[in-house]
């Protein structure tokens, strides 16, 4: 029960405040360069594909709707493709070995 109650307490302290701030544009290049890696890592692994996940509500897809995406940088925006830079700075990092067979996929 003393969980709940500190859950209903941080909840009432939080009600009316941001829930986030913005990522910095720095984190931003960190993480490109990181996904950028890992597909490299995979790459030299020996691994046939990668997949780059930008749906249901991970970090991707949040720069992609106005309702998650509220930046005025380089990265928001009022239309699809403003808002759509991470993912495109994503898939431009990735390695040139995974660029011709990159393919779209539903769930």
């Amino acid at each position: 029960m003393q969980r709940l109650e500190w859950l209903l307490q941080r909840a009432a302290e939080r009600r009316g405040k941001p829930r986030d701030e913005a990522t910095t544009g720095e984190a931003i290049a960190d993480t490109v360069a990181a996904v950028a890696a890992a597909a490299a890592d995979a790459s030299r692994l020996g691994f046939d594909t990668v997949e780059i996940h930008g749906a249901h509500g991970y970090l991707i897809d949040q720069f992609f709707w106005s309702g998650t995406n509220k930046r005025t940088d380089l990265y928001g925006g009022a239309t699809l493709k403003e808002r759509s830079r991470f993912a495109s700075e994503i898939v431009a990092a990735t390695p040139r070995r995974w660029v011709p067979t990159f393919r779209s996929s539903s769930a």
